[in-house]
C-alpha cells in the first residue's frame, strides 16, 4: 500500500509544483525534457488553461497518497471509522432530503438571500477588501498561498477570488461572488445543521435569521 501512495505523491506533486510556480519557470524545468530543449507548445494561454485542472488532479493525488500512506498503520480501524461515520451522514441526509416542503422554504430564503445581497454588489470597495484583491487575489497561485505578510489573506477566499476574476473579470461583482455563493450556501448549510441537531422549526429560523440579518449581508458582499 506504501508503494501505491509513495508512487502517487510522486506524480502528483510534481503538478502542484509546476502549476504553482508559474509559466515562465514550468518552462525552465520542461525545456530540457524536450529533443530539442524547447516546449513551445506550453504557451502562457495553454499553461493558463490546463493549470487550474492540473492543480486540483495533483492535490487531490496528493491527498489520497497520504490517505493510503496511513492505511498500514491504522490497520482495519480506519476503514470502519469512516464506513460507520459514512453510513451516519446518509441516514441524516437522507432525512433531511426527504422534507420536501422544508426544502422549498430553504430554496425561497436562500433566493432571498442572493436578492438582497445583490444591491450591494457594485458598492465602492472598502479599504481591506481592495488591498485583499491588489495585493493576493491579483498575485500567482503560489505568491498567494505563500504571502501571509497580513491577515487580509484568508487564503482559500483568497485562492477562489483569483479563479473568479481570471475567469470573469475584475469587476466588483466578480470580486465578490466567492464571498456572496459562500454567504448564501450558509442558509441551506444552517437549516441542516440545527435540524440534524434539534429540529426542523429550529433549522428553519436559523436559515431565516441568515438570509436577512444585515451583518452578514454585508460581510458577503
Amino acid at each position: 500500500m506504501r508503494i501505491v501512495a509513495l508512487a502517487l505523491l510522486l506524480v502528483s506533486m510534481p503538478l502542484v509544483i509546476l502549476t504553482l510556480l508559474g509559466q515562465p519557470v514550468a518552462r525552465t524545468i520542461l525545456d530540457p525534457l524536450t529533443p530539442d530543449g524547447a516546449l513551445e507548445v506550453l504557451t502562457p494561454s495553454v499553461y493558463d488553461l490546463f493549470r487550474l485542472p492540473l492543480l486540483a488532479v495533483g492535490l487531490g493525488g496528493s491527498a489520497l497518497s497520504f490517505w493510503l500512506w496511513l492505511q498500514p498503520a491504522q490497520g482495519h480501524t480506519a476503514w470502519v471509522v469512516f464506513r460507520n461515520g459514512s453510513v451516519r451522514l446518509a441516514a441524516a441526509m437522507q432525512t433531511l432530503l426527504s422534507e420536501r416542503k422544508a426544502w422549498a422554504a430553504i430554496l425561497a430564503l436562500t433566493t432571498l438571500s442572493v436578492v438582497v445581497r445583490i444591491p450591494f454588489f457594485e458598492r465602492p470597495f472598502g479599504h481591506d477588501e481592495a488591498y485583499s484583491y491588489v495585493v493576493f487575489a491579483r498575485q500567482p497561485l503560489w505568491a498567494l498561498v505563500s504571502d501571509y505578510h497580513l491577515p487580509n489573506n484568508h487564503i482559500f477566499h483568497t485562492l477562489l477570488m483569483h479563479i473568479s476574476t481570471a475567469l470573469l473579470g475584475d469587476a466588483p461583482w466578480a470580486v465578490r461572488l466567492p464571498a456572496m455563493v459562500a454567504g448564501a450556501l450558509c442558509v441551506p448549510a444552517a437549516y441542516a445543521l440545527a435540524r440534524i441537531w434539534h429540529n426542523r422549526n429550529a433549522g428553519l429560523l436559523a436559515a431565516g435569521l441568515i438570509a436577512v440579518t444585515p451583518l452578514l449581508i454585508t460581510t458577503s458582499t
